[in-house]
Order: C-alpha cells, then sequence, then structure tokens
C-alpha cells in the first residue's frame, strides 16, 4: 500500500492584494486610526490603491476617471436634449408620393372632371385609389388609413378635403362604379403612345 502523503498547496497573494484589504478593513472601522496589521507586510499605501478603496465605499465604479470639461455654449445657441424629443401623429409619405405621380401621369383627374367629379371628389377617389395601393382594404378600412396613418392630404395639397366620414368614401366609390366604363376608356387613351402601344 502507499504511503498517506500531505500534499499542500501554497497560495501566493500579492502585495498589491494584501494591501488592498487591509485598505478595506482600515475604512471599514471609521473610528480606529490604527493602521490594519498584517505579519511580515509593511503597509505603504499606495495613492492608486487608497484612491480605488474611497470611491468603492462612495459607490463610485470608475475611480479616477476624470469628467470631460463641459464646452462652453455659444451664445444665441439653445441647447437640444435627444431624451426631450417625442413623436406624434406620424404619416406615412414614400408610397404616397409614388401613387400619386402615377395618378398625375395617367391624368385620372381630368378624366374625372369631365366626368362631373368636384375637386374634393376627385381627392376622395384618389385617396380610395391609392388607399388600395398603398394599404389595401374595405372603404371602412381605406378610412382609417385616410386620417391616422398617411399623409396624402398634404401631399395632394388638400387636407381639408380628405377631412370626412367614411359614408364620404362609399359615395365616391358608387361614382367611380357608375362611371367606370367612360374612365377606362379615357385611360386607354392616356396611356398609348404615338406608336400605339399600351404602356404597362
Amino acid at each position: 500500500m502507499g504511503q498517506n502523503r500531505e500534499i499542500r498547496h501554497s497560495i501566493s497573494i500579492s502585495p498589491a492584494i494584501k494591501e488592498l484589504e487591509a485598505l478595506f478593513r482600515e475604512r471599514m472601522e471609521p473610528g480606529s486610526s490604527k493602521p490594519p496589521e498584517l505579519p511580515g507586510l509593511v503597509l505603504a499605501p499606495d495613492p492608486e490603491l487608497v484612491a480605488i478603496v474611497e470611491a468603492a465605499f462612495r459607490g463610485d465604479l470608475t475611480p479616477g476617471k476624470k469628467e470631460k470639461p463641459q464646452t462652453p455654449r455659444p451664445p444665441g445657441r439653445a441647447t437640444l436634449d435627444p431624451d426631450s424629443l417625442q413623436t406624434e401623429e406620424i404619416r406615412s409619405l414614400g408610397p404616397e408620393l409614388a401613387g400619386v405621380d402615377a395618378w398625375n401621369q395617367l391624368g385620372v383627374s381630368e378624366v374625372l372632371a369631365r366626368e362631373g367629379f368636384t375637386p374634393k371628389e376627385q381627392s376622395l377617389a384618389c385617396a380610395l385609389v391609392v388607399g388600395r395601393l398603398v394599404s389595401p382594404g374595405s372603404e371602412r378600412a381605406t378610412h382609417r388609413w385616410m386620417t391616422d396613418r398617411t399623409a396624402l392630404g398634404e401631399i395632394l395639397g388638400t387636407p381639408e378635403h380628405l377631412a370626412v366620414g367614411k359614408d364620404a368614401l362609399y359615395r365616391i366609390s358608387d361614382r367611380l362604379l357608375e362611371k367606370k366604363e367612360a374612365i377606362e376608356a379615357a385611360l386607354v387613351k392616356n396611356t398609348r403612345t404615338p406608336s400605339d402601344s399600351l404602356v404597362l
């Protein structure tokens, strides 16, 4: 049988760690001015370690970090706090611009005007058509999109024309259906090139 051997591990603690531990003990006894007694260690506190200990007792986890000097504000200029910024009534813009551009290129408003649509009815018809392209849905869903989510009224320059109830969209939808054949025939003419080919 092998002999039992006692194995001892000696752990060496660096003087800096011992010094830091001693400083903590010293600070934990505010009434005692006597330096901590650590056998075999002549304690000469390192200023940097002292700063770390004192900062830790203050709750400062970044001792020695210098505050960034504040740059003087130029006269006549206001300071804006980014955290104070808020957004409200966010409106969609991009798809509507593309839809209105196609509407104008096709000359739809002129076609509707010839069919007896008033400027307000033309705006509502545009809102109905562009709404089906951007946010497909029923007249009721289009009305919610028109009043809450889009900047189409501002794009058309007549936001007051779109400040209507959902029944107005039902009526304009019925009128478009009544004039369907005349509108389609006029749009076919508007989309033909001199070579008599349809532009898709």
